[in-house]
């Protein structure tokens, strides 16, 4: 079989896993007024329940998460774990069907001077494919580190800290306070190990001189009644 054929072969088998990532996250103008700001990446589903590996800079403080998959449904993710140093991040869809998955490699085996083929639909225009060969081991336990991140998913990872709270974050900068503080005050009923993080976190600095704020650090524990 021909490296065409064998390349064909690949694109035909991980072109149904291959996902277009939009984000919104908040940057500041030169007024240091908030401006949301929409970018994009690509993706893959790794479960069929609608887990979706992509790299963390893509979803990085992003506080609305859009996902089209390769038949072109936009479906909305949450971020639900993430590793800034290993640059990967794991988004979780809610599908009314199972996924088509990509199945799982073995970074340990790969070599440097392997053929590599990379698929994606960064702009959503598409997918792509191009082909090279791996020319960095270090990078090679992206593969590995996700697999722990999953497990980790499965009893330790908190989902709000990555996906909740940065949406309460955009909707005070952007002045809309009564969609924070009900963000806000759902992640406290649902959860009271969410208080610490509330309390601490600068970018909710705004919401403090708004009556609701002592309300919701009564119901945190953090004022008596």
């Amino acid at each position: 079989m021909g490296d065409e054929t064998i390349n064909v072969k690949i694109y035909s088998q991980a072109a149904p896993a291959v996902a277009n990532i939009v984000t919104r996250t908040l940057e500041y103008d030169v007024f240091m007024e908030p401006v949301p700001v929409e970018g994009a990446g690509s993706g893959f589903v790794i479960d069929p329940a609608g887990l979706i590996i992509t790299n963390y800079h893509v979803v990085e403080d992003a506080f609305e998460i859009t996902v089209m998959l390769s038949d072109g449904s936009l479906l909305p993710g949450k971020m639900l774990s993430a590793s800034r140093l290993a640059d990967i991040a794991i988004v979780k869809v809610e599908p009314d069907h199972p996924l088509a998955a990509a199945h799982w490699g073995n970074s340990d085996s790969l070599r440097v001077g392997d053929q590599v083929l990379a698929a994606g639909n960064p702009f959503g225009l598409g997918l792509s494919v191009s082909a090279g060969i791996a020319g960095v081991y270090a990078r090679m336990g992206k593969l590995n580190e996700a697999r722990r991140m999953l497990e980790e998913l499965k009893a330790t990872t908190d989902p709000a800290i990555f996906a909740d709270i940065p949406v309460a974050r955009a909707y005070a900068a952007l002045g809309n306070k009564d969609e924070a503080f009900k963000v806000l005050f759902r992640l406290v009923e649902e959860r009271e190990s969410y208080a610490t993080y509330i309390k601490a976190d600068p970018p909710l600095d705004s919401l403090h001189t708004d009556p609701r704020w002592k309300e919701l650090l009564r119901r945190m524990n953090f004022l008596p009644d």
